[in-house]
């Protein structure tokens, strides 16, 4: 018996739902330029479900030009619990705003550089000031970068520095340069 192991596509919900590709994504995307019928959104919308489709983040910030990732630097040395619960509160605030925190450990011949090209983040964050050379990259790539270090921010208790921090991010958007 084989079993399929790939991630269901738009155009399976489409298969299932009997309609379009393009229907698909009108309706999952909650476009209101198109007139389709609430019996039509309302079955492609149980067809993602029983599939359990969910849309693929990398085709979408494609699609919109804009990243979903925020890139949490931390140094490549063992942290204990603060930082932890810091990294987990900054993950749910980040999520509510429907982004994807994730965690890169620096480290010697680990460069920024190469991270952010891989990645290409909305925004770079840390507790500690990064290295001119880091600075450097994410100014070249017009990346915002947020840190709490040496700020009024450290004595705070971590889900209040989270909360700041994607704050910033909120507000600052894609536009702007490295800070």
């Amino acid at each position: 018996m084989t079993v399929d192991t790939r991630r269901p596509t738009s155009a399976d919900v489409a298969r299932v739902a009997g309609v379009s590709r393009a229907t698909v994504s009108y309706v999952l995307n909650g476009s209101t330029r198109q007139s389709i019928p609430e019996s039509t959104r309302a079955r492609v919308r149980a067809a993602a479900e029983s599939l359990g489709y969910t849309p693929n983040p990398a085709a979408r910030a494609l699609r919109s030009g804009r990243s979903t990732v925020v890139l949490f630097v931390v140094r490549h040395t063992p942290y204990g619990s603060n930082v932890g619960l810091a990294t987990a509160r900054l993950a749910e605030r980040a999520a509510e705003r429907g982004l994807t925190l994730l965690v890169w450990q620096s480290g010697p011949g680990q460069p920024l550089a190469g991270a952010i090209t891989h990645l290409q983040p909305r925004v770079v964050m840390s507790f500690y000031p990064l290295p001119d050379a880091d600075l450097g990259a994410l100014a070249a790539h017009h990346i915002p970068y947020a840190c709490t270090a040496g700020s009024e921010t450290m004595s705070r208790r971590e889900d209040e520095v989270s909360a700041l921090q994607v704050g910033y991010l909120a507000d600052r958007g894609t536009a702007g340069s490295a800070t």
